[in-house]
């Protein structure tokens, strides 16, 4: 005598067995698809694109030539650095300015923790959102900051040719912090005063290896915080 439950048990195992054949059938027959699809491909006839890696890029990298002719704009120096100025990044998001007095613009999910922080008792301003009529009414949010790109700057040669000179490895990792340091406070210095607070990064952008010795181009990257 097969009880419900046990009737119940075993339509099921029926259905798993049946998801897990389709599954099967999937498998086997979608890469014959894809071959019949693409056919058969020489070797000596694969070029590389221009964006087979994509179409990411740094700011002082970005191909101005391409931008200007696909989407019909000058893609100037000028108009880049405006772009980056724009650009924020605010704790786990981006963001970016949209008004001259500081108004920035994200993701809902970018700061629903924080209004959370700013909600004040019978408020729903998750579900109502907020309206300053004046900058006074705006609410700062405790432990929040935005960074600002300010500057980017190819330090390679700069660090290399103090590096040349030294007798040793000990030497010149010695020397490189020492380089990379007097580069810091210089760049430092000379972008005071335009923030709250400051952050330095250092980034390599590795080129080539020979021998013992490895090539890479250092850049800086200057932020400023607003909180």
């Amino acid at each position: 005598m097969r009880t419900k439950k046990s009737g119940s048990l075993l339509g099921q195992h029926r259905r798993i067995a049946s998801y897990v054949a389709l599954l099967a059938a999937l498998l086997i027959s979608v890469p014959d698809l894809a071959r019949a699809q693409v056919g058969p491909v020489a070797p000596d006839t694969v070029r590389a694109g221009r964006f087979d890696f994509g179409k990411m890029w740094t700011f002082e990298y970005a191909p101005s030539e391409y931008f200007s002719q696909t989407y019909g704009f000058d893609a100037s120096p000028e108009w880049f650095e405006r772009a980056r100025l724009s650009v924020l990044r605010i704790p786990g998001c981006s963001a970016s300015f949209v008004s001259p007095n500081g108004l920035v613009a994200t993701n809902h999910h970018c700061v629903r923790g924080a209004v959370t922080r700013v909600t004040q008792e019978g408020e729903t301003l998750l579900d109502d959102g907020f309206y300053a009529r004046a900058l006074e009414e705006e609410r700062r949010i405790p432990g929040h900051y935005a960074d600002q790109l300010i500057a980017i700057e190819d330090v390679s040669d700069e660090v290399f040719s103090a590096l040349d000179v030294a007798a040793s490895e000990e030497e010149r990792e010695r020397v490189r912090e020492e380089m990379l340091g007097s580069i810091r406070e210089r760049l430092l210095e000379q972008h005071a005063g335009q923030g709250d607070s400051w952050s330095w990064r250092r980034r390599s952008r590795w080129l080539s290896s020979g021998g013992t010795r490895t090539t890479s181009r250092t850049r800086a990257t200057i932020s400023t915080s607003r909180s």
